[in-house]
């Protein structure tokens, strides 16, 4: 499997950030059929390098044509990115194959995450 493309940008956020770094990766993900009335989401694992357990995961899907949505994307073990797929439907559903785009926030390694917005 080829290296997916991916863009990195070092921390200039506010001293108060505890972000290290923002990387969006365009990977092709092929899900698997999700079946009826699953509106409570079915799993599924995809390896994409690099990514690791403490990341913040916000993903942008390809297109389904069809009813199935996304619930969350997690990063579930070192370079296994989750992806819960939905089907509301009556019959079984497969989510749109493709570029999903995967937008990873890594926090600073030993600093300890914000409880509470700064005021600045």
């Amino acid at each position: 499997m080829a290296a997916p493309n991916s863009q990195s940008t070092p921390n200039s956020q506010s001293p108060f950030s505890t972000l290290q770094q923002i990387a969006v990766i365009s990977q092709t993900i092929t899900p698997g059929s999700v079946g009826a009335a699953n509106a409570s989401g079915v799993l599924q694992t995809f390896n994409v390098a690099g990514l690791q357990t403490t990341d913040i995961i916000v993903l942008t899907p390809a297109a389904t044509g069809n009813a199935t949505t996304v619930g969350s994307a997690f990063c579930a073990a070192a370079g296994v990115l989750s992806i819960q797929f939905n089907n509301p439907t009556a019959g079984a559903l497969t989510p749109g194959a493709g570029v999903y785009l995967i937008t990873v926030f890594r926090p600073a390694p030993g600093i300890a995450l914000l409880t509470g917005m700064p005021i600045l």
